[in-house]
């Protein structure tokens, strides 16, 4: 065991205990809940002794097996309907599901394989914390928790010195479009051109795709939000 484990065990539970929701701090008393918590907080924390969590997809606290990116921690103060709440964590989960596809891959082979039980045990596990945590107050937990925390310090800002030199990017940006700009901005037709213009167009299975007006448009993009979510999905020729 490396010497800086014991201390990032301490740390994490720590940590756990600070911003994890207070509901899930306690043992459930059930057997194979305690079993899952474990298996994830073992992958966890080797993920992040290793140094390779994702950086996209944030985790959420007291819910190992899930996580938010900014748009669905958008429906967080929605008044979403059994399903639609149901449809919600099923996309918090594939994101999570996605993200540690990532975090695995990037373990060591040795490390990796010394976590084979653990991360057998992660789809089950999944499976049964959501069961053992929604309920009506873990679906209240879950709201508050699932945050993406900002990537910036308002303060640093502030006090920093990005007031001073917006000024001169603000400058320089004015610059760059005074000279830029309106050589992108003209018509073919006036610009000097070497050789011959060229145009690509997008092609579905090899053929162009075909011209729509507004209204298809439109209702492509109305059928395309038949889930429980209402989120635009296109699919096929769509």
């Amino acid at each position: 065991m490396r010497l800086g484990t014991p201390l990032l065990v301490g740390f994490a539970l720590l940590l756990g205990g600070c911003v994890g929701p207070r509901w899930a701090v306690p043992s459930s008393g059930d057997a194979r809940v305690e079993a899952c918590r474990a298996a994830f907080t073992t992958v966890d924390l080797k993920v992040a002794e290793a140094g390779v969590g994702d950086a996209e997809a944030a985790r959420i606290p007291g819910f190992p097996y899930l996580r938010a990116s900014r748009f669905l921690a958008s429906f967080r103060n929605q008044p979403l309907q059994p399903a639609a709440f149901e449809a919600w964590v099923d996309r918090l989960r594939r994101l999570d599901r996605q993200a540690r596809r990532v975090e695995l891959a990037n373990l060591p082979p040795a490390e990796r394989e010394k976590l084979a039980a653990p991360i057998r045990e992660l789809a089950g596990c999944a499976d049964v914390l959501r069961r053992h945590d929604l309920t009506a107050d873990g679906r209240r937990a879950l709201r508050r928790a699932a945050r993406v925390p900002d990537h910036y310090s308002a303060l640093s800002r502030t006090l920093g010195l990005y007031p001073f030199t917006s000024f001169g990017v603000a400058v320089g940006f004015m610059n760059w479009k005074r000279r830029f700009l309106p050589a992108a901005m003209a018509a073919n037709g006036p610009l000097p051109v070497e050789g011959s213009l060229t145009t690509y167009r997008p092609t579905v299975g090899g053929a162009a795709p075909r011209r729509l007006r507004a209204g298809q448009v439109a209702a492509i993009v109305a059928g395309a939000r038949d889930n429980p979510l209402g989120i635009p999905e296109p699919k096929g020729a769509d």
